[in-house]
């Protein structure tokens, strides 16, 4: 469970997201935004990296198999490319302190 606290109307949650050392959000900001506003946000699917999804339609997840050399098992591959995206960017506030 996430730690967080109601302040003004607003609820502040501690987000800990980060890519190896490079936190998302910085230790000195905030960034606020709606929540449970219709269609705000997004999720959109880019096609698998193979050759047969070229200019198609993105789905959730796919998944290929291929047998490995001498029948030794099958080699799996499964990916996911969602890309969300805020729909009214200027719902977005960061705050600085």
């Amino acid at each position: 469970m996430r730690r967080g606290l109601y302040l003004g109307g607003i609820f502040f949650e501690n987000y800990r997201g980060k890519i190896g050392s490079t936190n998302f959000i910085s230790d000195t900001e905030a960034q606020i935004f709606p929540v449970g506003a219709p269609s705000l946000f997004q999720t959109i699917n880019a096609p698998a990296d193979y050759i047969e999804t070229v200019n198609t339609v993105g789905l959730p997840f796919y998944a290929k198999q291929e047998r490995m050399a001498f029948d030794r098992g099958i080699s799996i591959n499964t990916q996911s490319n969602p890309l969300n995206v805020c729909t009214r960017p200027r719902t977005l506030i960061k705050l600085i302190g």
